[in-house]
């Protein structure tokens, strides 16, 4: 019985760690872009 929490619990862990990667992830496209767009004004 206390492997299904322990399973869950694990499950959230790693939900919590891709979301975690995911949000640096977008951060640095975010500023990727925002440097090469300014790049490009005259």
């Amino acid at each position: 019985m206390a492997g299904v929490f322990t399973n869950k619990v694990k499950k959230v862990e790693t939900k919590d760690s891709e979301i975690k990667e995911l949000f640096v992830k977008i951060g640095q496209l975010v500023l990727e872009n925002d440097f090469l767009s300014q790049g490009l004004k005259p």
